[in-house]
């Protein structure tokens, strides 16, 4: 396969207030992006070699990579599943506010009778189904996102994000037992339900579960070991977390490892029909200012270079360059932030 790069700049690009912009509006979230490079075609189709070829989204500025040959793995397709995962983080900002009548609940395994981990996939979509019909059975206005997460054990868990729409009362959370209800209608191991309503981005929230792996002494050698093999990077983030007794510690993780453990045609997520994918509109930057964003600043931004990393100078092509901004308009901000350029 042909070496294509993606390359974040130091600085993003500026978007011209005359540019052409995609607005997405999720909730209290808003994100832009600014497609430097469009054809007449929904879609270019880029051959590579002679086993593979890219696909670009010129909409969306989304790249592709495909062999002539399905790939027996999943987890050898990463950017893929990036991909996916971030259909479904707008997919939650979409529909979970962190509101009243939200909920985060956690399904997970105990070990089989042998000792080994449940892994075996085709049970844990079972197992949940017959869950979620006696939870509807008991609160028929339930509305979810449940999202399916492999440990580096090669367990299963599931992740769900539920949300009662005839709970209206502003002034109090909804309150559901997770010893007497949860445990008992899922029956499999261990439960917890928690509140959401301390969190401002549920989708980046639940992608910390998703994405990244806590590198323990236990497990460090195997999760390496799987991003290894399947040919990717390897990078180490520390992150502040809340443990027992509300003390925060520093931890390590690395990042997108789990990614790897998803294997060829896994469901990743599933929802009930309620749950509705946002509208993206397509606007001048100078118009999503006046009629969105106003004068916020990003919460984040960057510009990402799509190009083929092994030409050089002049024969170094550029595929695209896609700049994207968040705006998080719940969130409340500790210091200035960094500001990006100007418009012109």
């Amino acid at each position: 396969m042909a070496d294509i790069g993606f390359k974040k700049l130091k600085e993003p690009l500026t978007i011209n207030n005359s540019a052409e912009v995609k607005v997405t509006e999720m909730g209290h979230i808003v994100e832009v992006i600014h497609i430097a490079r469009k054809s007449d075609t929904l879609n270019d189709y880029i051959k590579l070699d002679k086993e593979s070829y890219m696909v670009v989204d010129r909409n969306t500025g989304e790249v592709e990579y495909k062999n002539y040959d399905l790939k027996e793995n999943r987890s050898q397709n990463t950017e893929g599943l990036q991909r996916t995962f971030k259909r479904l983080r707008d997919l939650i900002n979409n529909n979970f506010h962190g509101a009243n009548n939200e909920l985060f609940i956690t399904l997970t395994y105990r070990l089989n009778e042998d000792g080994t981990p449940q892994n075996d996939v085709e049970k844990a979509a079972i197992d949940f189904d017959r869950f979620i019909k006696r939870f509807r059975r008991r609160y028929p206005d339930l509305q979810y996102i449940a999202v399916l997460e492999p440990q580096a054990s090669s367990a299963w868990h599931w992740h769900l994000l539920a949300r009662f729409d005839k709970w209206t009362d502003i002034n109090s959370h909804i309150y559901i037992d997770n010893n007497e209800v949860i445990a008992p209608l899922w029956g499999h191991g261990f439960t917890s339900t928690k509140k959401l309503n301390h969190v401002n981005n549920i989708g980046a929230y639940l992608s910390a579960y998703l994405g990244n792996v806590e590198i323990t002494e236990g497990n460090k050698e195997e999760i390496f070991t799987n991003v290894l093999n399947d040919g990717g990077i390897f990078e180490v983030i520390e992150k502040e977390v809340t443990v027992e007794d509300n003390k925060k510690v520093t931890k390590k993780f690395l990042k997108g490892a789990r990614l790897h453990l998803y294997k060829s045609g896994v469901n990743i997520y599933r929802h009930s029909r309620s749950i509705v994918p946002p509208t993206p509109q397509k606007m001048t930057y100078a118009q999503a200012k006046q009629e969105i964003i106003g004068n916020k600043t990003p919460d984040y931004f960057r510009t990402v270079i799509i190009e083929d990393k092994k030409g050089k100078g002049e024969n170094k092509r550029t595929y695209n360059a896609i700049t994207y901004e968040s705006y998080n308009f719940k969130r409340k901000k500790k210091r200035p932030p960094k500001t990006p350029p100007p418009s012109e």
